[in-house]
């Protein structure tokens, strides 16, 4: 690292040689050489804050919502209001009445839950960080990178309600931690603190050199000490250098380069605006390092990235292991003997609580670590290896459900199942292809075998006519459940209704990592809340038995409380979907929960659960609070997928369920059973689009600005968005879709038997469009030595009906048949160095005969004869009119 030293003064020096000549200000309490002065003088010239009066500025002193509220209506320029009562508590005469109004007209800031805005409170750093989120996506910034606020003590505090803001606010770098590494969520912003953000914020959102940096991975266990990380730079500007760097030091680690060289610097594209590096990780030097990336111009400025930290993961050791299989042994000698069973509930809770003892005694749990909740009957407490644990003491059904309902009565409106059962507590008991290389200058030629005679190969989904569906059902023992039979008549009615539906009766932690692969999931198992009292965490319990081999192979998840082991099983824990889905990658996804406690229970709505799954990308949730009846939450799991398979939108879908089943489950239950009901009615909410469908009704992103992913598509293989492809640039707006043959860290996708990727979107043709329009542009590194041969790539454009099989073909590129044009600035890696195009062409293909039905709009690119040479294609401004 010496040799980098002379950079880093370099550094220094660009960073001073750019500090800005701060004017003089008539504030007494601010001096020229506070953290704050910069950010005062920003705001103060702007016109944003004022002081609290001609000589005080206040730096310390807190700041009210009204005061926000005014801070944001300047920035926006002071545009006209309209006053509306919306709060009762802001009146037409109030100063900050106007700026309130705005505010709340645009969703930038709402009230309480209580109806009341609360102009006079004091403002915390979560709550800013929540309104700059919504007046980004108001005014239309572009930049929506998200943060990993687990690097943070204090994480837990963030409220579930701002979790995704302040991912967001810390992924931009607006908000950071304190000097103590704390986020402090809930504290109140100082007028100071404010100004920086807003001029964070400010510079972020009207500059156009926004750095964003992101890594392959952000967890290394020490076992895979020396292992490659990549990280990626995306920069929105062009600059002389990128360099990652230790963001508290400044000490640079590589520069990062943007030339295609996989192999070499860890880069897919050239020219793409993505630089990349990769570093050979160790845990005794890297460890506690925030990375961040650090971009130069030739005119000496400066930007910077948000930071990254990498974990090393310590791991579970044999010694370890057998520790927790003792403890795990030692409580199920206690716990599975029929003498606990029949013990009563203090007796259970002194037998256990003395097993619980002598394992404190031989170190293998932690003392302080252990937890009685009376509420739930749960002993917690974390093994000597910090490994979360725990002990349910009554089953399910008992815990829930004191009383069985009967004599249910038999409505047809209730439910679709054709199965009619008592009345139960969610948790009671009722009853790839082969690639072939061919290298073109020398050896035999292996032709991919195709599925079609003209060459091409069959691309089509592997799904059914709407798309995939997982129910993943952990209740029971499938083999003497009589609830088991309603999800095998649910599995084969959406089949027929054209949604390819797998029921998962084997729920493990890892099939939990695979619910992007899906558009609809159920959750069908049991829900509880886990923690002592003040820690509680709502969890999804599976059925899957805990081992000492399962605990290694999920050791990293162990580690970082992501699952818990209570009773030998495994319990998920929110953070679990915030590690596994990063990226928005479960974008598309529908999810709805028969778990009991999902969003809360005793009139506290609990939303961690939830905004984990929603901050992840899910389109739309629906999940219970409280303990539900098993048939409601089934019935209404049922009735609301098969409205949304007739065409309704989730909120309406929820909607005619509550409609037709009840409010709450006892409003169900009063109808429809005689008997004690249960005291703590459940009843569903849903979070995120209630607008979403299964089936659009136009085509969305189809320009592919609203991410740096290809949000609302289908995708296969190697599908990116990006801002430029060498000297290439989007035919409309700042992004284009890019689809490839496998290159740099996609190089091994593939599709049907050869490289390639698809991108694909349904939707139900309006009646009043007649067409289907977009611009493209393929690029390939065949032409023009090999055309005539059998290396013939391909690139295709497809409507497919209902069934999914090709309607018609409405543009195809070939090596062999199309037009070329010599390229530059881009390279891909592997094959030769020259590289052509077919220009950008727009197309437009009649589908008036398709008006009312469901079609989609497929894209595919892939190999024909080798693996070696590569093609892409760009895609922009997808279009109904």
């Amino acid at each position: 690292m010496k040799k980098w030293k002379s950079f880093i003064v370099f550094l220094m020096v660009l960073v001073m040689s750019t500090t800005p000549v701060l004017a003089a200000l008539p504030f007494q309490d601010i001096k020229g050489d506070e953290w704050y002065t910069e950010p005062v003088n920003y705001v103060y010239e702007k016109g944003y804050m004022t002081g609290m009066n001609d000589k005080e500025f206040g730096p310390y002193y807190t700041l009210s919502r009204a005061q926000f509220a005014c801070v944001l209506h300047r920035m926006d320029g002071k545009p006209e209001v309209n006053y509306k009562n919306n709060f009762p508590d802001v009146d037409a005469s109030d100063w900050y009445a106007g700026p309130v109004a705005w505010a709340y007209d645009n969703q930038i800031i709402s009230g309480y839950s209580n109806g009341k805005f609360g102009p006079a409170d004091n403002i915390t750093r979560e709550q800013i960080a929540a309104i700059l989120y919504r007046y980004a996506k108001y005014s239309e910034y572009p930049n929506m990178t998200y943060g990993n606020i687990e690097q943070f003590s204090d994480s837990d505090m963030v409220s579930s309600y701002f979790t995704e803001a302040v991912e967001w606010a810390v992924g931009v770098g607006i908000i950071g931690g304190k000097s103590d590494g704390t986020l402090d969520p809930r504290g109140f912003a100082g007028r100071a603190e404010c100004a920086a953000m807003i001029q964070r914020f400010y510079v972020l959102q009207n500059s156009d050199s926004v750095v964003s940096l992101t890594s392959s991975v952000t967890e290394v266990p020490e076992s895979e000490d020396g292992m490659d990380i990549y990280f990626y730079a995306q920069v929105s500007r062009e600059y002389e250098s990128v360099f990652l760097v230790d963001d508290d030091t400044g000490a640079v680690f590589c520069e990062m380069l943007d030339d295609g060289q996989y192999s070499d610097s860890g880069d897919d594209l050239q020219n793409d605006n993505i630089y990349s590096c990769k570093l050979s990780y160790s845990a005794a030097e890297m460890s506690d390092i925030n990375f961040s990336a650090w971009a130069t111009t030739e005119d000496s400025e400066i930007s910077m990235s948000n930071t990254i930290q990498i974990t090393c993961l310590n791991g579970l050791n044999d010694t370890e292991i057998e520790n927790m299989e003792t403890v795990d042994t030692a409580i199920n000698e206690v716990t599975s003997s029929q003498e606990f069973e029949a013990m009563p509930l203090d007796e259970k809770i002194d037998s256990v609580g003395s097993v619980i003892e002598e394992m404190v005694n031989q170190d293998k749990i932690i003392e302080e670590s252990v937890s009685y909740n009376q509420d739930s009957s749960l002993y917690s407490f974390e093994y000597s290896s910090n490994v979360l644990g725990g002990v349910l003491l009554e089953d399910f059904d008992e815990l829930e459900n004191s009383s069985t309902a009967e004599n249910v009565q038999d409505d047809s409106e209730v439910a679709d199942s054709e199965v009619t059962e008592s009345i139960v507590t969610e948790s009671e008991e009722p009853v790839v292809g082969e690639r072939r290389e061919t290298d073109p200058d020398g050896g035999e030629v292996g032709i991919i075998e195709s599925s079609e005679e003209d060459g091409d190969i069959s691309t089509a989904a592997e799904s059914s006519n709407v798309g995939n569906a997982i129910i993943y059902y952990a209740f029971d023992d499938t083999v003497n459940s009589s609830r088991y039979p309603n999800y095998t008549t649910m599995e084969s009615q959406w089949e027929n209704k054209g949604l390819n539906t797998t029921l998962d009766t084997d729920v493990t932690v890892n099939e939990l990592k695979k619910i992007d692969n899906y558009d609809v999931c159920i959750f069908s198992m049991h829900g509880f809340y886990y923690g002592a009292k003040s820690k509680e965490q709502p969890v999804m319990c599976l059925n899957e038995a805990a081992s000492g081999k399962k605990d290694k192979a999920y050791e990293a998840d162990l580690e970082q409380h992501r699952i818990a082991k209570v009773n030998d099983h495994y319990w998920i824990l929110p953070a679990f979907f915030t590690n596994a889905y990063p990226d928005k990658k479960l974008d598309g996804v529908n999810i709805f929960s028969e778990t009991c406690l999902f969003m809360g229970q005793g009139g506290n709505v609990d939303y961690k659960l939830a905004n984990a799954l929603t901050n992840a990308g899910v389109d739309v949730l629906v999940g219970f609070h409280n303990s539900v009846y098993a048939t409601y939450s089934r019935d209404m799991m049922k009735r609301y997928v098969d409205d949304m398979l007739d065409g309704s939108t989730a909120q309406d879908a929820l909607n005619d369920g509550i409609e037709t089943l009840g409010e709450t489950d006892v409003d169900w239950f009063k109808k429809h059973a005689s008997g004690k009901c249960h005291s703590d009615a459940a009843y569903p909410i849903l979070r995120g689009d209630g607008n979403t469908t299964l089936i659009n009704s136009e085509i969305l992103n189809g320009s592919f600005e609203v991410a740096s992913t290809p949000v609302k598509w289908e995708k296969t293989g190697d599908v990116r968005v990006v801002s430029q492809l060498g000297n290439l640039l989007p035919s409309d707006g700042k992004r284009m879709a890019l689809l490839t043959t496998g290159i740099g860290s996609a190089e091994d996708e593939y599709i049907a038997g050869t490289e390639g990727s698809v991108l694909s979107q349904r939707f139900t043709v309006p009646q009043n469009t007649t067409s289907l329009s977009l611009g493209y542009d393929v690029v390939s590194e065949e032409p023009t030595e090999y055309v005539g041969s059998s290396y013939d790539d391909k690139f295709a454009i497809r409507i497919l009906n209902s069934d999914n099989t090709v309607e018609k073909e409405i543009a195809l590129e070939t090596v062999n048949t199309s037009t070329w044009y010599p390229m530059d600035g881009v390279d891909f890696e592997g094959g030769d160095n020259t590289i052509y195009h077919t220009e950008w062409k727009e197309i437009s293909a009649d589908i008036s005969a398709y008006r009312g039905k469901s079609i989609t709009i497929q894209f595919v690119v892939y190999d024909v004869g080798d693996s070696i040479y590569d093609t892409a294609a760009v895609i922009d401004n997808v279009r109904l009119s």
